[in-house]
């Protein structure tokens, strides 16, 4: 009895030290994926440090020619110009592949581009000196034949390799540095320059696009701008026809007086006004035909919620009627797939907009031969 018991300890113990041994196994091997998890973050590091030395190098090599164009060395039109400086890729310590299997998987690159407030603040000015951004075009069509009737404009701002910031990133510090009303002076100009060039297809019988851009509430108190640009636009009747303009529904709330006169005195001379994010379709109409809006965008989402039943799509077509003996549409929004449009066809809304109709495209103009704003914001 004893020799068993003493058996059966012995193997105990063996399978206790198996036990652990095999413990000690698995931590190892945790540690050597732990490594190699580490690894492919340095190549992660390494990677994004390479894209980072690369664009500094361009926008380098970018100054380096327009200061190399202004020195007295290249005065003459005849002369040679300027070598250019090709970048010097940074040298990369590789590290050494590891024969575990974790090492083997694609390393993730984030593609996104995070710059510092100081950085942006520059990109903004530097748009600002070169009166120049970077212009979207996104197609607004009349439902339900699709037939694209404006286009909506948007600002990026150019940062190089083909990469561009969106307003969403840059707003928050153009807003606080007051360089708001600069931005959307060029953006302005640079909708003025597309109907320009826009104008010559009318001679092919193409009816004329208007061009709807979005204005801050920041630039609408800006009033030595907007003076400016009534004053312009009184000279241009032709132009004022074919601009809309954007404003939130929450600018639109608690607007100065000043502010809402302007808007008043831009739909006398013809531009259209568009209030942007409603939240419902239940708005003043006392108030919207006194400031003169021609169009209210809402989400497809909010407006699909009308559509769920038979007294919903009632009180949006009862809506409907009294907008339209305003002269006011509904444009519908963010429609991004056929399913968002096919639930909105009841609601009989007016026009569409959204990546089912296409999305913003980038469309390069000529600098701008309009001059609106002459003085300091």
């Amino acid at each position: 009895m004893s020799v068993s018991v003493g058996i059966m300890g012995v193997v105990a113990l063996m399978g206790l030290e198996s036990y652990r041994g095999a413990i000690s196994i698995k931590n190892l091997f945790g540690r050597i994926n732990a490594l190699a998890n580490l690894q492919n973050d340095m190549m992660n590091d390494i990677e994004q440090m390479q894209k980072l030395l690369h664009e500094i190098n361009e926008i380098t090599e970018k100054e380096f020619h327009k200061i190399s164009r202004n020195s007295s060395e290249y005065k003459n039109k005849g002369s040679t110009k300027p070598k250019t400086i090709q970048p010097k890729k940074p040298k990369v310590l590789s590290p050494k592949p590891s024969s575990s299997p974790s090492a083997s998987r694609p390393v993730r690159v984030d593609k996104s581009l995070h710059y510092s407030d100081a950085v942006t603040e520059e990109l903004i000015r530097t748009a600002i000196d070169r009166s120049y951004v970077e212009v979207f075009l996104q197609p607004i069509v009349r439902l339900p034949h699709r037939r694209v009737v404006m286009l909506e404009v948007f600002a990026r701002l150019g940062v190089g390799n083909g990469q561009t910031l969106s307003a969403s990133e840059y707003m928050k510090i153009a807003k606080e540095k007051n360089l708001q009303v600069h931005l959307d002076n060029l953006l302005l100009q640079q909708s003025l320059e597309a109907i320009k060039e826009d104008s010559k297809d009318e001679e092919d019988n193409k009816k004329p696009l208007s061009y709807m851009l979005n204005i801050e509430e920041s630039t609408l108190k800006n009033l030595p701008f907007m003076k400016d640009l009534l004053t312009f636009l009184q000279s241009n009747r032709a132009l004022a026809g074919r601009l809309v303009f954007e404003i939130t529904q929450t600018s639109f709330q608690g607007m100065k007086q000043e502010s809402l006169e302007i808007i008043k005195s831009l739909a006398q001379l013809g531009c259209g006004v568009s209030m942007d994010q409603v939240e419902t379709p239940h708005i003043d109409r006392e108030f919207m035909r006194d400031i003169g809006v021609r169009y209210i965008k809402i989400a497809a989402a909010r407006l699909a919620g009308f559509s769920t039943s038979d007294e919903g799509i009632r009180m949006m077509n009862r809506i409907k009627e009294s907008l339209s003996e305003d002269g006011v549409s509904v444009i519908a929004d963010k429609i991004e797939d056929e399913p968002t449009l096919f639930e909105l066809l009841d609601l009989e809304i007016d026009y569409g907009q959204g990546y089912l109709f296409g999305k913003p495209e980038n469309k390069r103009f000529q600098k701008p031969s309009f001059k609106i704003l002459k003085k300091s914001a």
